[in-house]
């Protein structure tokens, strides 16, 4: 009587690609009889690889050896007692074939069991039974959310697909079916065509397909946002007050945007990127108010444009320093060369005196212009029309003589000290001080009429002084 053959297949149903794990239980049925002579080879298809299968003889009795063999049809694989070892009635032992792969899917793979026990031989067959594998697809649109005219990435993943066509793109990706669970990970990258103006959803359906007709559908929506202005600052801040040798930095992020622009309250518009910044010079400031000179503030605005026609905007003003007249003296103390400095103008122009009756006239124009002031001429108005030192490269702890020429001012006081600045008939005066370090030197009037002289001292041939 021969023996009894189990065998249990995991998984049953495989797949090309896969590995199966064959578990063989040899039994000795209770007829009383050992079993001496008990020889099983398993012969796989060639569609089925178990050279490099791992074999695991199991038995707490007995000792059990095999040894594999390949073959012109495949591998065989013949299982045997040690010598002088027997099956015992009722007893059994058992064999783990694992890391067996299928390599074909094209028939169902077969393992042929022959069974020789005390001389007779016995034959039975053990199909593999081959499933086509599970057909799905997964999905994704990064960024989900574009504006319109920008453009997507579509990732998506299939398993056991030979192709994949996306509508309404048309577009058909075709793959080589191979390796484990036949995956393929790919992605596209793609500009949806939307409506004009409206928010708007872009639906894609990916189909993955197998050889066999078999199909499976997955949607990927992408959504097409109105364009919107994250944020739009200044620094500094909007409401310090800048002076034409300042700076603003003016920074912004959008979202969805197709273009993005800079609109200066005056002048054209500045194409920039749709996350960024910009700086402008006071310089700059006021080349954008040279046709409205008078302006005190200066108003940027950031457009999002969709690209057709929808539009968002964002506004932040610039607060600009008033214009001031720094200086407007004659060079010497003889009352010739009028000399001048403005800060903050727009425009600035000098005028001459004509004759004795008309003064020289100094007119700037910028925010919380225009401005005038006079010096010389027959005029009624207090001018401070000189205010120097006697000479240049003063040294630390040196004496110099500080002189002034007014007019229509008869009293006169020189900070620091609160010293008594005298005036001839002429409206000429001076005084002798000493400098020890850098000094802002200031002739002031008691009507309020001042100007300012800053001395510095140096050890060297140049000296920087000016005279406000």
């Amino acid at each position: 009587m021969s023996t009894i053959l189990n065998y249990n297949l995991s998984p049953y149903g495989a797949v090309k690609g896969e590995n199966v794990t064959l578990t063989l239980t040899i039994t000795n049925p209770s007829n009383g009889k050992k079993q001496d002579n008990i020889r099983v080879s398993l012969q796989f298809d060639l569609d089925l690889t178990a050279n490099s299968a791992d074999v695991h003889p199991s038995s707490k009795e007995k000792s059990w050896s095999n040894a594999a063999q390949t073959t012109s049809s495949g591998v065989v694989f013949v299982i045997q007692p040690d010598d002088g070892v027997s099956l015992d009635p009722g007893k059994s032992v058992q064999f783990s074939f694992s890391n067996v792969s299928i390599t074909d899917n094209n028939s169902i793979g077969k393992i042929a069991l022959i069974e020789q026990v005390d001389g007779e031989t016995h034959t039975s067959n053990l199909s593999v039974l081959k499933l086509q594998p599970k057909l799905d697809m997964v999905g994704y649109a990064n960024p989900v959310k574009i504006g319109k005219g920008q453009s997507t990435t579509l990732f998506f993943t299939s398993n056991a697909a030979s192709k994949i066509i996306i509508e309404p793109i048309g577009k058909e990706i075709k793959t080589k079916v191979q390796g484990n669970g036949q995956t393929f990970s790919t992605s596209l990258k793609w500009t949806p065509e939307v409506q004009s103006g409206d928010n708007y959803t872009s639906t894609y359906t990916l189909t993955a397909y197998n050889d066999a007709g078999d199909y499976f559908p997955f949607i990927i929506n992408v959504y097409t946002e109105k364009p919107v202005i994250s944020s739009f600052t200044a620094e500094p801040a909007t409401d310090v007050s800048l002076d034409d040798d300042n700076a603003v930095t003016l920074s912004w992020e959008t979202l969805y945007s197709n273009v993005t622009y800079l609109q200066p309250q005056y002048g054209g518009p500045i194409l920039v990127a749709n996350n960024g910044q910009q700086t402008f010079s006071g310089q700059q400031l006021k080349r954008f108010l040279r046709n409205s000179p008078n302006q005190s503030s200066l108003e940027f605005s950031l457009i999002v444009d969709n690209g057709d026609g929808y539009q968002h905007s964002s506004s932040i003003s610039v607060e600009l320093a008033s214009a001031r007249i720094l200086y407007f003296k004659f060079k010497n103390p003889d009352l010739t060369y009028p000399i001048f400095a403005a800060k903050n103008a727009v425009d600035a122009i000098m005028q001459g005196g004509n004759g004795d009756d008309v003064p020289n006239t100094y007119t700037v124009d910028g925010s919380g212009g225009p401005l005038e002031q006079y010096l010389g001429g027959k005029t009624d108005v207090p001018q401070i029309m000189y205010f120097s030192p006697d000479k240049e490269n003063i040294k630390a702890g040196e004496k110099i003589t500080l002189n002034w020429v007014v007019q229509n001012i008869s009293k006169m006081t020189l900070i620091p000290g609160n010293i008594d600045a005298p005036i001839d008939e002429e409206g000429k005066g001076g005084v002798e001080v000493t400098v020890t370090q850098d000094t802002n030197y200031v002739l002031t009037s008691q009507s309020g009429l001042t100007s300012t002289l800053a001395v510095q001292v140096t050890n060297s041939d140049g000296l920087e002084q000016g005279c406000q």
